[in-house]
């Protein structure tokens, strides 16, 4: 199985879960962890989030067999995303809670901190998102070589204080969070930095910049070609453009998130919310079919308790 992976490592076209199947047989664990890791984003790219999370578990198990918990870290960061659609926050905060018990490597545990204080904030705990974010910066701070995981956790910390009753410092500690991921470069990394500015823009009744930076983040899903990441920034376009009164692009933001949640394999409060959104303005718009039409889909392909 080594011998095979490694020739099959080579060849051009050979898919990531393909080849983690024979690192994995072949008990090459950090390999193993690579490629399921690397199979697991191609799935979420393409929307076909619950073989993602599969994939990711695998990506995870490989991780731990390897003993590295940095690369476990980064494992489930990157599905953190999908898996707070998918799961749900608490599902993922428990999770999230084991791994923490077992690590006490700073870099990942920080890392880990960072995920859990997302997860906290996504379930409403407003002040156990700010102490693990709090925790996660102190960690980072003087760590060498971590410029990301620093712009990450001052993001973060920023975020965690704007929704603590400290908004202009955190908002001031978001900005300054921005510029620094922007330095570094990582395409993905600085949508996310604008979504999360974004999310605290709105309650902060800075609206009107919310929906810039929120643009800017769809530019960047666009410009990523990843559907997940496309979908969620549409979704949350269309909310904020509805909040400062411009129907049409509510309208068009709307219809994309629609189009682009209805082709994944997950229902979501962001797809219920898109046809709220969608049938609002388009009904401002005098676009009434357009109303009639959306809301009978999404009830003929809905569960009851939606």
């Amino acid at each position: 199985h080594h011998a095979l992976a490694e020739a099959l490592a080579e060849m051009p076209g050979i898919t990531p879960a393909k080849l983690a199947r024979h690192w994995q047989a072949a008990q090459a664990w950090p390999q193993a962890a690579r490629t399921w890791l690397a199979a697991a984003r191609l799935a979420v790219g393409a929307g076909r989030l619950a073989e993602a999370d599969d994939l990711f578990s695998s990506a995870a198990d490989a991780c731990e067999l390897a003993d590295d918990p940095a690369q476990l870290a980064a494992v489930l960061a990157a599905a953190q995303p999908s898996r707070l659609l998918c799961l749900g926050a608490d599902t993922v905060a428990d999770r999230l809670l084991k791994h923490l018990d077992k690590t006490q490597e700073r870099a990942p545990r920080a890392r880990l901190l960072l995920l859990q204080a997302e997860a906290e904030l996504a379930r409403m705990k407003f002040d156990a998102a700010a102490a693990a974010a709090a925790q996660a910066s102190a960690l980072a701070q003087d760590l060498p070589g971590e410029a990301e995981l620093k712009a990450d956790a001052n993001l973060l910390h920023g975020r965690t204080l704007a929704w603590t009753d400290c908004t202009d410092e955190g908002l001031a500690r978001m900005r300054l969070a921005c510029a620094e991921i922007d330095a570094l470069g990582d395409l993905r990394r600085r949508l996310h930095a604008r979504t999360t500015l974004s999310d605290v823009l709105v309650p902060a009744g800075l609206r009107v910049e919310s929906v810039s930076v929120q643009r800017e983040a769809l530019l960047l899903a666009r410009q990523l070609g990843d559907a997940f990441e496309l979908a969620v920034c549409a979704a949350n376009l269309s909310l904020y453009n509805y909040l400062i009164g411009d129907a049409a692009g509510a309208y068009a933001a709307s219809a994309e998130a629609s189009l682009a949640l209805g082709q994944m394999d997950a229902g979501h409060v962001n797809r219920r919310m898109c046809v709220a959104v969608f049938s609002f303005s388009a009904a401002h718009l005098g676009r009434f079919d357009e109303v009639a039409s959306e809301v009978r889909a999404f009830i003929d392909t809905s569960d009851v308790g939606d």
